[in-house]
């Protein structure tokens, strides 16, 4: 299968007013952002047997070295193109929370840590308490309240979807 990498300034039309504002502590991480398609316009991005929909890199110093960003997001872009702005966002927002706040490393690199999830869903609070049912995380918490029914009697999401996010 051969992929395609493509840049839309679209995708930095979203990411950079997060950085501006929720995301401030990354200005001075370097972040390229690319859509990922293949020639046959199948959904591309499977990892460990499932669908992703972005996944966010750290490149390691010997490939800064070469001119690489720091940080790299490559999102599905059959997804992107059909999601609206809200959607986008979120995932966007969903995507930088896997970034911790920088620092330095022995020889005064910049580095970033990596952030594992908040919650086993794969995804964070953060951006459902931004974003609300246009969050990446409450798509999939309520896919998985209808999956698991009588599991989720006690704790359901269903009042919190049906505000919108601030």
């Amino acid at each position: 299968m051969v992929m395609l990498y493509k840049y839309d300034e679209s995708v930095d039309d979203i990411l950079n007013p997060l950085l501006a504002s929720v995301h401030s502590r990354l200005e001075d991480v370097t972040i390229a952002t690319r859509l990922v398609y293949n020639q046959d316009d199948i959904l591309p991005m499977i990892e460990k047997g499932q669908r992703i929909l972005a996944k966010t890199r750290i490149m390691n110093m010997r490939l800064r070295a070469f001119g690489m960003p720091m940080v790299t997001i490559e999102i599905e872009g059959i997804f992107w193109n059909g999601a609206s702005k809200e959607i986008r966002v979120a995932l966007m927002d969903r995507e930088l929370c896997h970034l911790g706040t920088p620092g330095e490393d022995k020889a005064d690199r910049i580095v970033v840590p990596s952030i594992d999830y908040d919650y086993i869903l794969t995804g964070f609070y953060d951006v459902i308490g931004r974003h609300g049912k246009h969050a990446i995380e409450a798509i999939e918490m309520a896919k998985c309240q209808e999956y698991l029914g009588p599991l989720f009697d006690q704790m359901t999401i269903s009042d919190f979807l049906s505000q919108d996010a601030e």
